[in-house]
């Protein structure tokens, strides 16, 4: 019984994030022209592969380990790891924001905070995942549709 209601509990999240990126996407498309959802689907997609990408993927070791101090150590790490790469995309985008002049460089800062936002997510995902928190998955799968 206990698996249904978590099942129950993911799938409405899923339902709810959904839901919440199909009105998005109908409310964005009346107030800005094609051109501005390009660059707007540009920075989100480079951020989410860079978010992906940045912590090395290290958050799926917070599952492996039996004792709470190494998943924590896990959790430490891939934090660390996301960090360090947010600095080098922040600082790489922004000097290639100063030698060609495409679009989307000019929004350096926000991709760089947006692939650590999308990377911050993914490492929440996987500690809730570990606790069985699974109420608070959903509330990150929206939280992750929000952005």
């Amino acid at each position: 019984m206990k698996i249904l209601k978590s099942v129950g509990v993911l799938t409405a999240g899923n339902v709810a994030a959904q839901a919440i990126n199909l009105i998005g996407f109908m409310y964005l498309s009346r107030i800005y022209t094609p051109a501005e959802i390009g660059v707007y689907a540009v920075l989100i997609g480079i951020s989410s592969i860079i978010g992906v990408v940045s912590s090395c993927r290290y958050e799926m070791t917070i599952l492996l380990p039996k004792s709470e101090r190494n998943a924590w150590l896990a959790v430490k790490a891939s934090l660390l790891v996301s960090v360090f790469i947010f600095l080098i995309v922040a600082s790489s985008l922004f000097l290639l924001s100063m030698v060609f002049s495409f679009t989307w460089l000019s929004y350096w800062l926000i991709i760089s905070i947006l692939s650590l936002g999308f990377s911050v997510i993914n490492i929440n995902s996987f500690i809730c995942t570990r606790e069985e928190l699974y109420r608070f998955l959903s509330y990150i799968q929206i939280s992750r549709s929000l952005m």
